[in-house]
């Protein structure tokens, strides 16, 4: 679908993104660590059933969304966030 440029995050910079309420925004790298995304790769929303997955690339530091399955004409592009009981937006 896209690459996007995204930053790298240390431990400090990724306390104060969170803290500042833009951990939405960001991307765990499975091989460890957090990006920041820029451009459209934060606004993709979130999907139960995701039709776009994602991977975090370095040098340089890039997060590529791809579809995972074919997406019909006039379907909104999603990925997952995560485990659905830790999700923010979940009532408690």
């Amino acid at each position: 679908v896209e690459e996007c440029p995204a930053l790298p995050l240390d431990d400090d910079e990724w306390r104060a993104v969170d803290a500042g309420g833009l951990h939405g925004y960001c991307y765990e790298d499975p091989a460890g660590g957090v990006v920041l995304a820029l451009g459209y790769g934060s606004l993709y929303n979130h999907a139960e059933d995701p039709n776009t997955g994602y991977e975090v690339l370095r040098r340089p530091s890039r997060v590529r969304l791809t579809t995972q399955r074919a997406v019909r004409a006039g379907e909104e592009l999603a990925i997952s966030y995560g485990d659905p009981e830790a999700l923010w937006f979940r009532p408690r």
